[in-house]
């Protein structure tokens, strides 16, 4: 990373992934929780956005939780914009599109003088085993408009929502997170764009099959990869834009690539159920999919993806 990490919150060590804070890891017909259905046995959320294709059940929870510890060794903290003696002090942050909320109660912990407000379509942060007090959870669309006044917020994150909006809708996020935000305060945006570098060929074409599956519903993933020119016209100012490359199965810490290899074939097979439908894909090729791909990354292949991360300010 280019950026001086000072006011990083920083770990030295990834933990393991947390238990999932909604328990419907392995779904049935007859143990369906009440507002999922059943998708080639994961659990969709019925109020979840249809353009979103990977699972809201337990074992996706899981895996996202391992995924915040990945990408916070990597990244090197939480956060990297230069608010930590304001943290301290106390101001308002907002979590966009949350998640399991894993985020949030871990920096509402370390600053238990600030107040963070998250919100998610929907409510799989709902079950947490510990919230902490300086904590607000909301089920909100950001896509219908953030339930907040303008200048609400002295610091507002948003993370993985490369394949949450279509690519005409980005415009319309971006201006809903600078409207909330305090003139002056800080706008950080940390992403992946999908895109798999030096990956072998069965895993190559399962990208692109997911690629073609995102467009269908308007999604390009790689959008965010060159923000800039729409945080601009957004009204952001003093962008920044900086990336981490994350290597899958492979690299120095033995560890990490293993655990990122995980995340992405955990990833491979939530998309399944959404892909085989949207391409006709019949379940023996994307068996050799998942089978080739455990064999390609970080063995024949040093594959790897880059972590995107946006730092910018609404104008004083």
């Amino acid at each position: 990373m280019g950026q001086s990490s000072s006011n990083h919150s920083r770990t030295g060590r990834i933990p393991p992934a947390k238990s999932a804070l909604i328990e419907n890891a392995k779904l049935s017909e007859e143990k369906l929780p009440d507002g999922f259905k059943l998708l080639h046995g994961r659990g969709f959320k019925e109020t979840g956005s249809p353009v979103y294709m990977l699972p809201n059940d337990g074992s996706e929870a899981d895996r996202l939780n391992g995924q915040h510890y990945q990408f916070r060794y990597l990244m090197q903290g939480n956060y990297h914009v230069p608010l930590t003696e304001e943290l301290e002090k106390g101001i308002k942050v907002i979590d966009v599109g949350c998640g399991t909320g894993i985020w949030t109660v871990e920096m509402a912990e370390q600053f238990p003088a600030s107040h963070f407000t998250a919100t998610d379509i929907t409510d799989i942060y709902k079950n947490p085993t510990k919230i902490p007090s300086n904590c607000t959870f909301l089920q909100v669309d950001t896509r219908d408009g953030l339930p907040f006044e303008d200048n609400t917020f002295d610091y507002v994150f948003q993370r993985h929502s490369s394949i949450c909006f279509p690519v005409d809708t980005w415009p319309i996020v971006l201006k809903e997170l600078v409207r909330v935000a305090k003139p002056g305060a800080h706008i950080e945006l940390v992403e992946c764009a999908q895109i798999l570098h030096d990956a072998g060929p069965s895993t190559a074409r399962w990208a692109e099959h997911l690629f073609r599956t995102l467009m269908m519903r308007g999604v390009n993933a790689r959008y965010v990869a060159s923000m800039e020119s729409a945080l601009e016209a957004a009204g952001m100012v003093d962008i920044y834009h900086d990336y981490q490359s994350a290597p899958v199965g492979w690299g120095p810490n033995a560890e990490l690539g293993r655990l990122l290899k995980l995340n992405i074939m955990e990833s491979i097979k939530g998309f399944r159920p959404q892909m085989t439908i949207a391409l006709g894909i019949d379940d023996n090729e994307y068996d050799r999919f998942i089978e080739n791909s455990e064999a390609e990354l970080g063995t024949t292949h040093k594959t790897y993806f880059n972590i995107e991360m946006y730092t910018a300010r609404k104008p004083a």
